[in-house]
């Protein structure tokens, strides 16, 4: 197959490596543009463009998409969009023979969005995976070529479950394209009736309200690990809540309930036992580590 693939982080070039590996022919790689990074904010390619470029790929980073329509596109059988990170112009996805096909972290209609996988943890879903969907003019609203799902583990948190699915849908789009090549694609009509939405993190997710139930916010916890991070206010100073298991103590909400070598935090209902936590401009510690440099001076948490 001859295909134009458009992608950014680490998620899509995965199914760049293996799209290439399957030996179709990669004939332009759209990405979105270098970023300043690091104390020296010097620029870096994204990870799509930086393999593109150690295959020969011709890349594009556009500013601004106008820029693609202003171009001539190589004749393709399809377009492949994985985490590209803008909604790409439907005139351009009909530029292909098959349109374009996108990689969705999850099994749509549910979880349609910007972070699906955070979403799914959050609102502790037992099950998620990858969705190939013919693209369409709405968001992640197009027929669903196949679908692949994987179990969601009480461990997982956000960082984890990224990383089992850039891996799946890497195998989940070999084999749509396979069914492509054959011409035999089909695709599922979406059940809008049960269509939720994975709204964009936001900072302000960050810090944990204690009167809530232990339960969901130790999906919250795992869910916002690693970015932006769970935290709470702890004897005045931020704190980040990098993993927590819950209990059935119970308490004031905030109530600090052990403190000697564990951290048990009453919640609204039940209570949490914090297991990682990390100081400002520190690296995260294990508990007993943190509590042995950190003596508790007040037996209620501030926030």
């Amino acid at each position: 197959m001859r295909v134009i693939f458009a992608g950014t982080p680490d998620f899509a070039a995965t199914s760049l490596q293996a799209i290439v590996s399957a030996g179709h022919e990669v004939k332009l790689v759209i990405s979105r543009p270098d970023k300043p990074q690091g104390r020296g904010q010097n620029f870096h390619p994204s990870a799509v463009k930086t393999l593109a470029l150690k295959f020969g790929i011709p890349v594009m980073t556009p500013v601004n998409l106008d820029e693609l329509k202003s171009n001539k596109l190589p004749d393709v059988d399809v377009i492949v969009v994985v985490a590209y990170g803008k909604l790409i112009p439907y005139c351009l996805l009909s530029h292909s023979r098959f349109g374009g096909i996108n990689i969705h972290a999850s099994l749509l209609p549910r979880w349609r969005g910007a972070a699906p996988i955070q979403r799914a943890i959050a609102a502790g879903d037992k099950i998620t995976g990858i969705s190939i969907m013919q693209m369409d003019a709405g968001l992640d609203t197009g027929g669903i070529i196949l679908q692949k799902q994987i179990e969601i583990e009480s461990s997982d948190t956000s960082s984890s479950l990224y990383n089992k699915l850039k891996l799946l849908g890497a195998c989940a789009i070999i084999e749509a394209l396979a069914r492509l090549d054959h011409d035999s694609i089909k695709t599922i009509t979406q059940d809008e009736t049960k269509a939720t939405w994975a709204t964009k993190l936001n900072r302000s997710e960050s810090h944990l309200d204690l009167t809530q139930d232990a339960i969901i916010l130790e999906r919250l916890i795992r869910a916002l690990n690693p970015w932006p991070g769970a935290n709470i206010i702890l004897d005045g100073e931020p704190v980040k809540i990098g993993g927590a298991k819950t209990c059935e103590s119970s308490g004031m909400p905030g109530e600090i309930l052990a403190r000697d070598h564990q951290l048990i935090i009453a919640c609204g209902k039940g209570s949490l036992e914090i297991q990682t936590i990390q100081s400002a401009g520190k690296r995260p510690m294990n508990i007993s580590a943190w509590l042995s440099g950190h003596p508790i001076k007040t037996n209620r948490l501030i926030k």
